[in-house]
């Protein structure tokens, strides 16, 4: 997988072998800056973005929070999700 600085989706097997290579520190995957996001078998949303060295990981009910999470920076993962309830 290449770098990425905008969120992207990928697939749920890409998702976690990149925070598998990226937690058991296989070479190359910390210099990988990604936010991407994958739909879960449950029908929900898992985001990662290791964009300031750490690798951080959210689960979100829908896609459009998981991509508002990735993109924007200002807001946290909590935040994202009670907007997104008050929309629905």
């Amino acid at each position: 997988m290449e770098g990425c600085t905008k969120a992207r989706r990928v697939s749920i097997e890409e998702l976690g072998n990149f925070v598998e290579g990226w937690c058991e520190h296989y070479p190359g995957y910390k210099e990988k800056k990604v936010r991407i996001y994958a739909r879960n078998e449950d029908g929900t949303y898992t985001a990662v973005d290791n964009m300031t060295g750490d690798c951080w990981a959210e689960d979100f009910e829908c896609e459009d929070d998981a991509v508002a999470w990735l993109e924007d920076r200002t807001a946290s993962a909590e935040d994202i999700r009670a907007k997104g309830r008050k929309i629905k």
